[in-house]
């Protein structure tokens, strides 16, 4: 069985830095595959360019997705995701420091299973994982993980099969 893995799409080195480190003290225990535009994310995850040869069958548990790539945005790479059935099931973090109302609107409407401030993104990251089951039992604030949920409003189709894939993961030690 191969290892269960979350895709982190972050051009800033800096932030990627830092969510790679949120994510390891959440108790992340898969592995964090890093990429750096959303070209690269698309070929990915479709088996394309340099990644010809990839297991297409051995999709990520979760994407982190930053909204401010150099080569295309975070809405269009969700656009592409939405639309092929490949992909559309994969759950999808919006990681952004735009605090445009219409940026949050726009991510939801493509299917983004979620949206954090980069500002916040410490703490609501870190609740997140912890409350989609992604992260190993280490406490929490209820609280915050109780503001997140309400904050985060994705389709309830979305949201079923995101539940469903975060709960396989919780049974695989992810």
């Amino acid at each position: 069985m191969q290892r269960p893995y979350i895709l982190l799409v972050e051009d800033d080195p800096d932030d990627r830095r830092l969510t790679v480190r949120l994510l390891r003290q959440s108790y992340v225990h898969g592995d964090i595959v890093s990429l750096r535009t959303g070209t690269e994310a698309l070929h990915y995850l479709f088996g394309t360019g340099q990644f010809a040869q990839r297991d297409l069958a051995h999709k990520p548990e979760l994407i982190l997705l930053d909204l401010r790539l150099p080569d295309m945005d975070g809405k269009e790479v969700l656009r592409y995701l939405q639309a092929d059935a490949r992909t559309n099931d994969i759950p999808v973090v919006v990681l952004t420091s735009s605090h445009s109302e219409d940026d949050l609107v726009d991510c939801y409407r493509l299917g983004a299973t979620s949206y954090l401030r980069k500002s916040a993104q410490q703490l609501g990251l870190c609740c997140l994982v912890r409350q989609n089951g992604l992260a190993g039992a280490r406490g929490g604030s209820a609280s915050a993980s109780g503001e997140l949920r309400a904050a985060s409003s994705p389709s309830p189709a979305r949201r079923s099969r995101a539940g469903q894939r975060m709960r396989r993961v919780k049974g695989q030690g992810i």
